[in-house]
């Protein structure tokens, strides 16, 4: 799955399969919202930063952020 690559190459040190299920789901959201387009990229990081919060553990927030991150800059979109 193409989404779940671009996920795991931003995510230093972390393939697709190590992540907890709650942050891989988020994160595919998060990517295909970047790829997509048809929100800016700030609000579809902080839409998963704040699933991550409710969904996932202490340092969810923080992992999703900062590959998503990566992921937006990577695709041109920051």
């Amino acid at each position: 799955m193409a989404i779940d690559g671009e996920a795991a190459s931003a995510a230093d040190n972390w393939g697709i399969t190590r992540m907890a299920v709650s942050a891989r789901n988020i994160l595919r959201l998060g990517v295909h919202e970047l790829r997509e387009g048809s929100v800016p990229p700030k609000v579809a990081i902080d839409e998963a930063v704040r699933l991550a919060h409710w969904f996932g553990g202490t340092k969810a927030p923080a992992f999703i952020n900062g590959v998503l991150d990566r992921v937006a800059h990577s695709l041109g979109r920051l």
